[in-house]
């Protein structure tokens, strides 16, 4: 038996959770899900034991204030600025260790 959910973006609720609590789902003593794994640009389907999470972070930036006007010193906008170019520094780390491991296979 093959099931296409739609819903897995919104949690399960209207479609997986009720599936998964039907007495005819149990009945089918289901051995195996997979989801759509990681977007690949090819036709593999990549299969892994875990599952991916969301990992919140909550970035809080105090500071003098600021002002469009004056060159203002140590302000939230300026500790949040280096925090997101870290960030982006390691999100553009990451996509060239992908770029590097698709050039070797």
């Amino acid at each position: 038996v093959l099931i296409f959910v739609p819903d897995e973006e919104m949690g399960g609720f209207k479609g997986m959770i009720p599936l998964v609590k039907h007495p005819d789902f149990k009945a089918l003593k289901p051995l195996l899900a997979l989801d759509e794994g990681l977007a690949t640009p090819g036709d593999e389907f990549n299969a892994y034991m875990g599952e991916r999470g969301p990992w919140w972070v909550e970035v809080v930036a105090k500071g003098n204030p600021g002002h469009g006007s004056l060159f203002i010193k140590d302000t939230a906008a300026i500790k949040i600025h280096k925090v997101m170019s870290k960030f982006l520094a390691f999100r553009e780390h990451q996509e060239r260790e992908l770029a590097l491991k698709k050039e070797a296979t």
